[in-house]
């Protein structure tokens, strides 16, 4: 059993290529690119970075702008034409880099029906699978991140509901927001087992192997999210989720860590390590 583990963001600031070096280097085999804060490479960057990529076995996938949320309203063409372009642009990039998957927050807007807000996310996103397929980019895949609102829209519960009967959304389960939204659920191994089974009877295996997992500490007060925390601060156990995964054998499974402590990474890599064992 191993899974593919990497940072979020830009792990070396002197660019694209400079990243995925150091992602080889340190043995990491995945990266959340943040496209919230910049996702304009030059063709030059993005060949380089894929080259080293292929090479070393590391899959990139981004995380989508905050502002480019899936539950906006028809009425507002103008917005929703500025969303569709703006997932549309960060998968081509990822597609150039010889990913597959791009992360985006369903969002929420007041005064709908979780069924309304479950509707608009899946119009919008065929809308935006519609643009992907008539470009040639049929074979992405767009993650919704489940959410720590409190009771608002956004849970695990709302991103099954989008992604059912779909060939084209899949869960993004950030554990640290999954923790505040039930208030502290995840004691044990069994607990994330718990929701890994969730999706593979709602959504099926395949879905289930194309999820990805977020991981960081977490503080929380009353079902909502407050800040990440760095890993020894929080109260989630990575050991837990490692064994849920293997429990399910869900072999290279994506693991992006999202600490704020940069430290955390060698942290992670060494329980990853150990769980590993030899190869």
């Amino acid at each position: 059993m191993s899974f593919r583990i990497g940072p979020a963001g830009s792990p070396d600031r002197r660019g694209l290529p400079a990243t995925t070096r150091w992602l080889a280097r340190n043995g990491f085999r995945t990266c959340e690119l943040d496209f919230g804060r910049r996702f304009e490479f030059t063709p030059g960057q993005i060949a380089a970075a894929r080259q080293i990529a292929t090479e070393s076995d590391i899959s990139y996938r981004a995380h989508a702008p905050l502002y480019a949320i899936l539950a906006m309203e028809h009425d507002r063409p103008a917005r929703v034409n500025s969303l569709v372009g703006s997932l549309h642009h960060s998968f081509k990039v990822i597609a150039a880099l010889g990913g597959w998957g791009l992360t985006a927050h369903p969002g929420f807007l007041k005064g709908l029906s979780t069924e309304e807000r479950v509707e608009l996310c899946r119009a919008n996103a065929e809308r935006l699978h519609e643009r992907l397929r008539d470009g040639g980019y049929d074979d992405m895949r767009l993650g919704l991140e489940n959410m720590a609102h409190g009771p608002d829209f956004g849970g695990l519960d709302d991103i099954i509901a989008v992604c059912a009967g779909s060939g084209f959304t899949r869960p993004v389960i950030d554990w640290g927001h999954y923790q505040a939204h039930t208030d502290g659920c995840l004691r044990g191994p069994d607990d994330y087992r718990a929701a890994l089974e969730r999706i593979n009877t709602e959504l099926g295996r395949q879905v289930l192997e194309e999820t990805t997992f977020q991981f960081s500490g977490i503080e929380y007060k009353d079902r909502r999210e407050r800040r990440h925390l760095p890993y020894l601060r929080g109260d989630l156990k990575l050991e837990d989720l490692l064994t849920a995964l293997t429990a399910m054998n869900l072999n290279d499974a994506i693991i992006v860590f999202e600490s704020p402590l940069a430290s955390d990474l060698d942290r992670f890599k060494r329980v990853v390590a150990e769980f590993e064992g030899p190869t």
